[in-house]
């Protein structure tokens, strides 16, 4: 049962003015996320004639940023549960500070590549922190749509890159480009002023065991007639719906707690005596016993917690990890695909795939790039106002499929070029309306729905590493997809990497209708249930 967050008199728990202070601050982090991924595509023409590019340096520059973010991948997860949410956006607001100054006095094509990697690690290590942060924040039943903020930040990231792209391209057509990358420097400091005043997610504070710290976070956030004044204890778990502290020495619990959870039949004893692990991940706290007692010196304490060793630690993750293979699988495709599908070469490579086409003006090929940022801004915001009536297994095959169609249209009009490199203007319709269907669909599918579906299926004592571990693989498929596009149309025609990425998304929408949950309003349990119906697992 979906068990809304309630306040005093039993009315649903409603957004406070503070938590939307708290989102906008936080989804600032996307801005920063999508005007650092968007602002090559307008930087990259300028870049060409400053430093003479070929196409194989034209290919790093695009993905020495996703380079960088694999690092960041495999490094954020584990620095967003060990220091926090909190500390892990203020530690990206000073990296992406740094890589954007590097990139504003860049004199060479090396310190280019230097301030793109440090963007890059900078990019996700924020994806991971402002995700997990907005999830953890938000009540259940707005945490789809408040999740969904933070890629409509993103879309609206890209917006900004691509007005901002072309108006320094008007102003300064040689060196607007050191005032575009420099520019998210204005952002990044804005959100690390504002995060300074915020709370620490007081979820993650429970996990590790700073009740007192928690509650104060949860009055701050919800106010203080919406939890109990009573604070919390080791031997006690927070009910944020019943105003209530659960004591575990009671025979009985309270009618608004519901009993630990089974945990499954597993080869390894369970321990009474080992420490309970909190699951937030229902609207209603509980305790649930931890299965592992093989573990050396008997310790199950969390993960990340101080009075862990490290191989426990490492134990304790790698079989949580074996707990949840089918999340990571699906999270391992949902991230991997939403950058093989094209969209990200469709964005990043924007101003030379207008080109091929037929527009030779840089003037119009950001234009037609602005509005193409406009549209996904505009499809995202409109995803993110029904994603919860909708449900995300449905926006997400149907956009996958709008995807496919769209890559399918592309593939046709640049197979029609001619001998002499003409494209048609049969052709060049259907090519402006194939980019324009492949930046829509993402919109309504991998856009808004891979952050919230990866956070929705783990746990939060694993969340930020899953989210980690499943990034690299995601980051380490853009930098494939980024640095092969133009030596792809080079070598097989240009039409080529279309149909590539066609067959794989193909292959993505099967996948998700045979093994893909609806997460949206379910808790963890329910979840796990749907999992063990779908054909595939």
């Amino acid at each position: 049962d979906i068990i809304s967050l309630q306040r005093d008199g039993g009315q649903e728990n409603k957004l406070s003015p503070f938590i939307v202070k708290a989102i906008g601050i936080a989804s600032l982090g996307g801005i920063l996320f999508g005007y650092d991924l968007g602002v090559v595509s307008a930087a990259l023409p300028q870049l060409t004639i400053a430093f003479d590019l070929t196409d194989v340096q034209k290919e790093m520059v695009v993905s020495f940023l996703y380079i960088g973010a694999v690092i960041g991948a495999a490094l954020g997860g584990t620095l967003c549960d060990i220091s926090g949410r909190k500390t892990a956006i203020l530690f990206t607001d000073i990296i992406f500070i740094i890589g954007s100054i590097i990139l504003y006095l860049s004199e060479s094509f090396e310190a280019v590549l230097i301030g793109r990697f440090i963007v890059g690690f900078a990019v996700a290590v924020s994806g991971i922190a402002d995700v997990a942060y907005l999830h953890e924040i938000s009540p259940m039943e707005y945490r789809g749509a408040i999740v969904s903020v933070n890629e409509a930040c993103i879309s609206f990231g890209f917006m900004v890159s691509y007005l901002t792209g072309y108006g320094l391209t008007l102003l300064d057509p040689d060196n607007g480009w050191r005032i575009m990358f420099g520019a998210s420097s204005v952002i990044a400091l804005i959100q690390f002023c504002g995060m300074l005043a915020m709370p620490e997610s007081p979820v993650w504070l429970e996990v590790k065991g700073k009740y007192l710290e928690a509650e104060s976070a949860l009055q701050l956030i919800y106010g203080h007639n919406g939890i109990s004044s009573s604070p919390t204890s080791q031997n006690g778990a927070f009910d944020h719906a019943s105003n209530t502290t659960v004591d575990p020495n009671q025979n009985e619990s309270p009618s608004k707690i519901e009993s630990p959870r089974k945990v499954k039949e597993t080869s390894l004893q369970i321990d009474d005596s080992i420490p309970d692990i909190y699951d937030e991940n229902r609207s209603t706290p509980r305790r649930i016993k931890c299965p592992f007692k093989s573990l050396p010196n008997n310790s199950c304490d969390d993960p990340v917690s101080k009075n862990s060793a490290f191989g426990n630690k490492c134990a304790i993750f790698s079989l949580q990890v074996s707990m949840y293979y089918r999340q990571m699988i699906i999270a391992f495709l949902l991230t991997t695909m939403s950058h093989f599908c094209g969209h990200s070469n469709i964005l990043n490579f924007a101003p030379a795939i207008f080109a091929q086409i037929g527009f030779d003006s840089n003037i119009a090929t950001l234009i037609i790039t602005v509005l193409l940022g406009l549209v996904k801004f505009i499809v995202t915001c409109c995803v993110i106002w029904k994603i919860d009536h909708f449900g995300r297994k449905p926006l997400l095959l149907y956009g996958t499929g709008v995807i496919i169609l769209s890559l399918f249209i592309l593939f046709i009009a640049y197979a029609s070029i001619d001998e002499d490199g003409l494209m048609s203007s049969l052709g060049k319709g259907m090519a402006i309306a194939g980019v324009f269907g492949v930046a829509a669909g993402y919109a309504a599918s991998f856009g808004p729905l891979v952050w919230l579906l990866v956070s929705e299926l783990f746990p939060s004592n694993i969340r930020g590493r899953a989210l980690g571990l499943s990034n690299i693989f995601g980051y380490l498929s853009a930098t494939v997809v980024s640095y092969t596009f133009l030596s792809w149309q080079n070598t097989m025609g240009s039409s080529a990497p279309f149909a590539i990425y066609g067959m794989l998304t193909t292959l993505f929408i099967v996948f998700s209708c045979v093994a893909m949950p609806e997460t949206g309003g379910k808790d963890f349990d329910q979840i796990g249930e749907q999992l063990d119906q779908m054909l595939i697992w």
